[in-house]
């Protein structure tokens, strides 16, 4: 779910080479959620609550646009598209 008091996102991307153009990701809201979008049939989104570990543990989210993560709570997320 989408927390009202929630002001920053941040989204980190990689993937400039492996596609045939840099993929975007999208974000919108949807009542209480986000949802998630790209362009780029070969990336796949990732998510993590913590940039700053080492490494930094990057979990799968989906391979197939829109993604609606679920669950956020109050931590923060930071998503990617990666390529396989």
């Amino acid at each position: 779910s989408f927390d009202s008091n929630v002001r920053d996102l941040f989204v980190a991307k990689m993937c400039p080479t492996c596609c045939p153009r840099t993929p975007v990701l999208r974000i919108a809201r949807s009542g209480g959620n986000i949802v998630l979008s790209w362009d780029s049939p070969c990336c796949h989104l990732e998510s993590t609550t913590n940039l700053f570990g080492e490494p930094v543990i990057w979990s799968y989210v989906g391979n197939t646009s829109p993604v609606t993560p679920q669950n956020l709570g109050n931590q923060s997320h930071f998503f990617r598209l990666a390529c396989p």
